[in-house]
C-alpha cells in the first residue's frame, strides 16, 4: 500500500499505481484502491475510478464511492454535480449525492441550484440521512 500511495503522491504516476494494485496485500487493498480511485478522479479520469470500485460490495462499495466523490470537490462544482448523472446506477448516484451534500454542509462549495440538482439523485434512505445530518 505504501508503494501505491507513494507512487501517486510523489510522481503522479497514476497508471503505475493502478498497475501495482494486484500486488497490494489483501488487508490494505480497499485503502489502496481508494487512493488510486481518488487520484484518477482528480486527473479527470472518473470512468476509470468508477471501474476500480465495481467489484466492491455492500458497505465497501458505499465507502469507496463516498471517498471518490469527496475527492471530486477539488473539481469545478458544476462538473461535479453534472457528473453524478453519469454514474452507473441509481444507488451509486444516491450515495454520491449524499456524500456531496454532506461535504457541502461541512465545507460550503456549491450554490443553491447545484445542491437542489444534487438532491434530485437521493433515494429515500439517503435523503433521510442527509436530513438528519442537516438537522443536527
Amino acid at each position: 500500500m505504501i508503494g501505491v500511495h507513494k507512487t501517486t503522491s510523489t510522481s503522479g504516476d497514476i497508471q503505475l499505481a493502478k498497475n501495482l494494485l494486484p500486488r497490494v496485500k489483501e488487508n490494505t487493498q480497499e485503502s489502496a484502491v481508494s487512493v488510486v480511485g481518488s487520484e484518477l478522479v482528480r486527473a479527470s479520469r472518473t470512468v476509470e475510478a468508477l471501474e476500480l470500485g465495481k467489484d466492491f460490495t455492500g458497505t465497501k462499495k458505499r465507502e469507496y464511492f463516498e471517498s471518490v466523490m469527496y475527492s471530486r470537490t477539488d473539481i469545478e462544482a458544476k462538473d461535479l454535480c453534472e457528473s453524478i448523472a453519469d454514474l452507473p446506477s441509481s444507488k451509486i448516484k444516491s450515495i454520491s449525492a449524499r456524500a456531496v451534500i454532506i461535504h457541502h454542509q461541512i465545507s460550503p462549495f456549491f450554490n443553491a441550484d447545484q445542491i437542489e440538482y444534487t438532491r434530485s439523485f437521493l433515494n429515500a434512505h439517503d435523503s433521510t440521512i442527509v436530513k438528519r445530518f442537516e438537522n443536527r
